[in-house]
């Protein structure tokens, strides 16, 4: 395929009629078309340029590209795809027009290059604007500056006239021009003079914006006299005027009332957010590669991730012993090294702007901490106050309490959620609050140890609550077990879940009402406050009672705003010890136990997303699996009015998609509940794998949509010697359950089994929302093919997801937003597409992809929620059979052009 052409007017479609000058619409066929590579694209006016450039490596042609955008000048280190200058597109119409986007390319299109080269872009554009716009104001102001001295000067030289209130000056009355001989303003005080007096001593209504205001704004409309003073009583003669310059008995003082110095305008920050740190310094390796590399940036991470100091690092709490430090240096004591010296980091040149490291990367600030002694996490925050565009965690966007920490204010600023597909859920939990009864006695015990303290008068009240909280949630626990009955069950689960009227009115026992929080707020800030101020004997306040608290109040306070989006839980489990409950050779012996909590739950994820909705300048939602797009517009109670769905910049004849309903033996295949249970179900899949094994070379992923399921499955091959057969064949893994070491682990051996020529590739089996579904990188031989089993739906039995399911049915109609089972099944397939979305990860790669369930055949919209790369590529097989000899002929074609 040949790369260098640029799209034509044809391809990019119709120039926006909003007189931007964005493209509003592009035709991006997969891949580039033909020609010589550009540095020049006047995308505006469909102009090009063609000029020959240096030799292409992977992808696109690298190396100083040029494109305007909606008025935009762009520089792009390679020649952009059709989808990335759509992207482009979309950002600069949100940014210019203060508007939201969704924003969908799929991975390994370059998405994150083409969000930081148009937002970066336009950053530079408009401060050069604005300082454009500064220093034409700050020469008219220094022209107005020179024009007032000049008048000043006038009206000192004036004579003094000395007249007694009580009688009038004796003599004619004063000339109609009483200006001194020798004075430099001519008699005749022509009209252009006194309008320039006037307009150096007082304000205009028309530009007030740096001007001081007249304190009697019903006095500015008066005439004035030919001396451009206001006459008093309406009287515009000369001698009024004289007479009440005279009447003060001392010489005239000239009104000093000019334009207020202007000041240089900045643009508007851009909040740069990933899921996770790992993501920012994949972003930052972007950045560099790019013209904007030089510019102001910060990012904002957590002590675990950038705290230096050796004791502690190796401490359980981070932020607490690092706060206890502080306060001892706060009194006098030793303290942090690393912390006071904080600014000789943030402060270092290599940091600033067109340095060697202006764009830099956390391990960057940890390594020239180590050098200065200067805290990184400190220093990252003080950078963050004049970057340009800061990174940071996007549950640091949306969490109320990270932000008041982190002094984040999104007023007015640029807002990116890049892999943003997870946003409703983390805005649901940044919003709520859970706390068992075990930790709320932690935390009030914390809090007592300062009760009497000086300084501590508002602890009772806060503790009163939280004892409330603990004695309603116990005595709740014992009423619903007891009403429910006992259950001879390992999945034990008691609850009360209240709404509307029930809720308030349990809060109001527990001593919260509306009235009250704003006063409890205050009591907690005084207290934090006061524990900040390093005067209660060396104690502080632990970090944890302190969160755990502020997340309350924030739940409380969105509670009393959107009663109707809450719901007041009491929840009791059983809980067992024992590690051995899903060990294939038995349960083993596990100890019970019963753990009561206490929630908030919210239930619209719109309650905590309407505060950067509301003030943030323009918030863009991007990812490579936002599809179906329309819940997010609803689920956040945002317009979102540009949105993208681009293609894939990978040729079909690079992939292969198929859904299957059947499998080798011909038995159905959909995997509901029911039918999961079934040996014939259980069987056909563990074939499926095998065979698809054989034929795919390197890397295999296979993806369920639980934990239980795919261990269930697992069991029943070790028991008929299948999972003997495929490790045979390939070594097989697992995705392990919340063990970081042991996850890091796996996918230590599974790369090194690629990597190794002697063996013939690796199946990994994970399971989606997990971690090797959601971001990890596997291009290339690391997954030539995925297999997808099922569609994986949240739990059904889950009790926060039927009250959702419930919540949107009642409010469909009302707020517009999805039924419940649309939501459901929403969550489903966006699910499902980033599991899909593991294996093309750049133009040149190739991989099949099998989606396995009759479900894909027999319900058409279930296609259409698929992303759209992969829905527009989908072919339904008649049988396995089929999909095998289809899959062969595939991966032979493929190795054979490499």
């Amino acid at each position: 395929m040949n790369e260098s052409a640029v799209p034509t007017q044809t391809d990019l479609g119709s120039r926006s009629q909003e007189g931007t000058g964005a493209i509003s619409s592009y035709s991006d066929d997969s891949g580039i078309n033909s020609g010589e590579p550009l540095t020049s694209i006047e995308v505006d006016n469909h102009k090009t340029e063609s000029k020959p450039f240096q030799k292409k490596t992977r992808g696109n042609v690298r190396g100083k590209h040029s494109i305007c955008i909606g008025g935009v000048k762009l520089e792009t280190p390679f020649k952009p795809y059709p989808s990335q200058i759509s992207l482009m597109s979309g950002v600069i119409q949100a940014i210019k027009g203060s508007k939201n986007a969704l924003l969908e390319s799929p991975t390994g299109s370059g998405k994150t290059m083409a969000l930081l080269c148009s937002s970066l872009g336009w950053s530079e554009q408009e401060r050069e604007t604005l300082k454009k716009k500064y220093e034409r104001e700050i020469k008219e102001w220094e022209q107005g500056k020179e024009l007032s001295d000049q008048d000043t000067n006038f009206a000192n030289n004036l004579p003094e006239i000395h007249v007694s209130k009580e009688e009038p000056a004796p003599g004619p009355p004063p000339p109609p021009n009483p200006v001194p001989s020798n004075s430099k303003i001519p008699a005749s005080h022509p009209e252009s003079f006194k309008k320039n007096l006037q307009d150096a001593m007082f304000c205009d209504d028309d530009d007030d914006e740096f001007q001081t205001k007249d304190p009697d704004p019903n006095n500015r409309k008066r005439k004035l006299d030919e001396f451009g003073f206001h006459a008093r009583n309406g009287n515009n003669s000369s001698a009024n005027s004289m007479n009440y310059i005279a009447s003060a008995s001392v010489k005239s003082e000239p009104r000093k009332v000019r334009k207020a110095k202007p000041k240089m305008q900045t643009p508007p920050k851009i909040y740069f957010g990933t899921r996770t740190h790992k993501q920012i310094t994949q972003v930052v390796n972007e950045l560099k590669r790019t013209k904007y590399r030089n510019g102001r940036m910060s990012i904002l991470s957590s002590r675990e991730q950038s705290c230096l100091h050796p004791k502690v690092r190796k401490g359980p709490n981070k932020a607490e012993e690092c706060r206890k430090l502080i306060t001892q240096e706060l009194s006098g004591g030793f303290g942090c090294n690393f912390h006071r010296n904080f600014k000789q980091l943030s402060l270092n040149r290599h940091f600033k702007r067109n340095a060697s490291q202006a764009t830099w990367d956390i391990e960057d600030l940890m390594s020239a901490g180590k050098k200065v002694i200067g805290c990184p996490f400190y220093a990252a925050r003080d950078l963050a106050e004049d970057a340009e565009i800061i990174f940071c965690p996007y549950n640091y966007l949306l969490d109320p309490n990270i932000r008041k920490a982190l002094s984040i204010d999104l007023t007015d600023e640029v807002v990116i959620f890049d892999e943003g597909h997870n946003i409703e859920d983390i805005a649901r939990d940044a919003s709520s609050f859970s706390a068992t009864t075990e930790e709320l006695h932690k935390l009030k015990e914390n809090f007592e140890s300062f009760e009497s303290l000086p300084g501590y008068s508002d602890m009772p009240k806060l503790l009163v609550i939280i004892q409330n909280i603990i004695n309603h949630a116990d005595v709740t626990a014992e009423q619903i077990v007891l009403k429910k009955g006992s259950r001879n069950s390992r999945f034990e689960n008691y609850n009360e879940i209240l709404q509307g009227k029930e809720a308030i009115l349990v809060l109001d026992k527990v001593g919260v009402t509306k009235s009250t929080l704003p006063i409890l707020i205050e009591s907690f800030e005084n207290v934090c406050n006061e524990s900040k101020s390093g005067e209660s004997f060396g104690m502080e306040l632990n970090t944890v009672a302190v969160s755990q608290y502020q997340a309350l109040l924030g739940s409380l306070d969105l509670f009393f705003k959107y009663p109707t989006d809450f719901r007041v839980v009491v929840e009791t489990q059983a809980q067992y010890t024992s590690q051995a409950r899903f060990n294939r050779n038995g349960l083993g012996h596990a100890q019970k136990e019963m753990v009561t909590s206490f929630s908030l739950w919210c239930l619209n994820p719109a309650a905590g997303f309407h505060y950067i909705n509301d003030v943030a300048r323009s918030v863009i939602l991007t990812s490579g699996t936002l599809s179906p797009l329309n819940t997010f517009a609803s689920e956040l109670g945002a317009d979102f009015q540009i949105r993208r769905e681009a293609n894939h910049v990978v040729p079909p004849s690079q992939t292969m998609i198929r859904s299957l309903a059947r499998g080798p033996a011909g038995h159905p295949l959909c995997a509901t509940y029911k039918n999961v249970d079934t040996f014939n179900f259980q069987d056909e899949i563990g074939n499926i794998v095998i065979e698809c094994c054989k034929v795919v070379p390197y890397g295999v992923l296979v993806f369920f949509p639980s934990y239980s399921m795919m261990d269930k499955l697992q069991q029943r091959w070790a028991h008929t010697g299948a999972w003997d057969v495929l490790q045979e064949i390939k070594p097989a893994l697992t995705e392990p359950r919340k063990d970081k070491d042991k996850f890091e682990e796996t996918m230590s051996d599974y790369f090194k089994f690629i990597d190794d020529p002697k063996i013939k590739g690796a199946v990994l089996f994970a399971v989606a929302r997990g971690k090797i579904s959601e971001g990890i990188d596997f291009a290339d031989n690391y997954a030539r093919a995925i297999i997808s089993v099922g569609i994986p739906f949240p739990n059904w039995g889950d009790f926060q997801v039927v009250e959702k399911r419930n919540f949107n049915d009642v409010y469909k109609i009302q707020r517009g937003l999805l039924s419940g089972s649309a939501w459901y099944e929403s969550q489903a397939f966006r699910a499902l597409n980033q599991g899909l979305g593991r294996c093309i990860r750049h133009k040149d790669d190739w991989g099949a992809v099998i989606v396995v369930d009759s479900r894909f055949q027999s319900k058409p919209t279930y296609t259409g929620m698929l992303s759209k790369w992969v829905r527009e590529r989908l072919r339904h097989s008649r049988s396995f059979d089929e999909i095998l000899h289809e899959l062969k002929e595939f991966t032979e074609t493929q190795e054979n052009a490499q």
